[in-house]
């Protein structure tokens, strides 16, 4: 066989070896495909690694509480009683991606949006900064951020979403009765409706952890204070016979709407003083640092706030309530389009 031919054919089956060579890398390194659809509308690659992102956070921690799992090399692929890493972040993507779109399709019919897609949901958010921007260059006001990152706009549009829907359904189908507002007002009333009593006080509080005070003189401190807390068991306190205490007592009457703002300044007080009856005194107390000694002189229990001035903050929050069930309700009715293999290679190619 002459020797060009030789070459020739060497060089072909070189060529060959090639090809195939590539094609074969091509088809191990392709990266892994995408496509997710929620009731027919096409969720973009970006939108579904965005919600990744969020969630791996609770994923990892949901793992190191319960079984103490490190996030290593191995950690996504890992069994863990039955439970896997990644499956489980697959599902928190979808369900919170299928909660966003059922937010979304309630707002369609606000006539707030127009579209419930991604590429809808960019175009709101770059007019909305732009809108922000060229407002706050003209000096005029503007409430919240003066840009949006794309997350914090997420959760705003989700809040003016429900606010829309509250705003035009809310005296149909979120109507809230009053019987509704009563009964969850007595369910609270002793809760989130209870107010502070209205106190008087007086006590002692030595910070000698704060107070350069040598060992004579701190001891000698503890032993006023005992005799003090010893004569004070049923009367006020006689400071005239300690007064090496004076400079540490402490006098206030406090109405209800007064106690949070005195609890800056007085809430370790507070605390051991709402433990007593009224006309009762504490034994000295040794905490963090401090020595007390507090007597409650008096107490008027103030019970709830009344129900007509909660009335209104009641139905708005039944209606929330009721707007979270609706798109909880919408999102287990929204189709999901997926092939679950494949878009656990994909999620695959995303986390590690």
């Amino acid at each position: 066989m002459p020797l060009k031919q030789v070459k020739k054919w060497q060089i072909l089956t070189l060529m060959a070896g090639l090809v195939l060579v590539i094609c074969t890398g091509m088809m191990v390194f392709r990266p892994a495909s995408y496509s997710l659809k929620i009731d027919g509308v096409a969720v973009a690659e970006e939108e579904f690694q965005t919600e990744v992102t969020k969630a791996q956070y609770q994923v990892t921690k949901y793992f190191f509480d319960q079984y103490q799992a490190e996030v290593d090399h191995g950690f996504w692929d890992r069994d863990f009683q039955g439970e896997n890493p990644k499956v489980r972040l697959l599902q928190e993507v979808l369900d919170q991606l299928r909660r966003i779109y059922a937010a979304r399709s309630l707002a369609l019919e606000t006539g707030m949006i127009s579209s419930i897609d991604y590429s809808a949901f960019i175009n709101r958010f770059q007019a909305s900064n732009q809108n922000r921007q060229k407002a706050s260059s003209n000096g005029e006001a503007v409430y919240g951020l003066a840009t949006f990152s794309q997350e914090a706009f997420l959760e705003y549009e989700l809040d003016s979403f429900e606010q829309a829907y509250l705003d035009h359904f809310g005296t149909s189908s979120l109507a809230v009765s009053d019987a509704e507002q009563l009964t969850y007002y007595q369910s609270q009333a002793e809760g989130i409706f209870a107010r502070y009593d209205d106190y008087e006080v007086e006590y002692i509080r030595i910070y000698y952890a704060m107070e350069d005070l040598n060992d004579q003189v701190l001891a000698q401190l503890r032993a006023d204070l005992d005799s003090l807390a010893s004569q004070s068991a049923h009367s006020r306190f006689d400071m005239a016979g300690f007064p090496s205490l004076v400079a540490y007592y402490g006098y206030e009457e406090i109405a209800s709407d007064q106690v949070s703002t005195l609890a800056k300044f007085i809430g370790d007080v507070l605390y051991y003083a709402d433990q007593l009856e009224a006309g009762q005194t504490s034994p000295v107390i040794d905490e963090n640092g401090c020595l007390y000694l507090i007597r409650l002189i008096n107490r008027t229990d103030n019970g709830p706030v009344p129900f007509e001035e909660v009335k209104e903050v009641i139905k708005k929050r039944l209606q929330e309530e009721a707007y979270q069930q609706l798109v909880i309700q919408k999102s287990d009715s929204m189709e999901l389009d997926y092939e679950e293999d494949q878009l656990l290679a994909y999620l695959d190619s995303i986390i590690n």
